[in-house]
């Protein structure tokens, strides 16, 4: 599974992200996506989300919980710039150093955050893993944060 290299389309990115979801769908457990730069390179949420079935998660969210084994998971989206806006769309305006969570992002964490009785994983893909940099004075308070870059 190999990406062409060059300009994104439309309709090679909806391609690429059929034939991993495929490959995915071998794995008969439970499955979960994390959206990234190149999942929203020049399509739309609605084109892409579809594409990507979460267990137990209603179609359509870039962003969700799940307890897996006693683990608090929170997936977050943080394709969106300084301005808020979704790196979405025709044409493409993704920054992949400009890495963002809009406010009502940040506030659904924080319910999820305060909610929890459990321990807490929190997945996010961006540049220089910045969505998850947003979140640690929220994970921080609860939590030892450890974030890979």
């Amino acid at each position: 599974m190999a990406r062409k290299k060059g300009k994104a389309s439309v309709s090679g990115t909806l391609a690429f992200a059929r034939e991993i979801e495929e490959t995915y769908a071998a794995f008969k457990g439970p499955r979960y996506h994390v959206l990234g730069n190149h999942d929203n390179d020049c399509v739309n949420n609605d084109e892409i989300l579809p594409l990507y079935p979460n267990t137990g998660i209603d179609a359509g969210k870039s962003y969700y919980s799940f307890v897996a084994k006693g683990v608090r998971c929170l997936v977050l989206d943080g394709n969106y710039n300084k301005q808020m806006q979704h790196y979405q769309g025709h044409p493409c305006n993704w920054n992949w150093i400009d890495s963002n969570l809009p406010p009502e992002e940040v506030a659904w964490l924080q319910k999820e955050l305060a909610a929890s009785k459990e321990p807490v994983l929190v997945a996010a893909y961006g540049g220089r893993a910045r969505g998850l940099e947003l979140a640690r004075p929220l994970l921080a308070e609860r939590h030892p944060v450890m974030i890979a870059d």
